[in-house]
């Protein structure tokens, strides 16, 4: 008899899975901020919200706004 059970890795990970317990995110105002600021950042470095602009700072800053807070309604949904 083998002293070490020798498993696949899909069988290792799917008893890995079994294990974890997902739970709703809490999260505290740091959390919050930081995740609001990456949201922001992606946003701004998109290249599809770039081609959207109409072509006035104030109105592409307005869209990453818009890009930012659909991002994180999508991430806490």
């Amino acid at each position: 008899m083998p002293l070490i059970r020798a498993t696949t890795f899909a069988n290792a990970a799917d008893d890995a899975v079994e294990k974890v317990e997902l739970q709703p995110a809490s999260l505290d105002a740091k959390s919050r901020q930081i995740q609001r600021q990456g949201a922001f950042q992606a946003a701004l470095q998109s290249m599809g919200v770039v081609q959207h602009a109409s072509g006035s700072f104030e109105d592409y800053l307005a869209l990453v706004q818009k890009a930012a807070e659909a991002e994180l309604r999508f991430i806490n949904a």
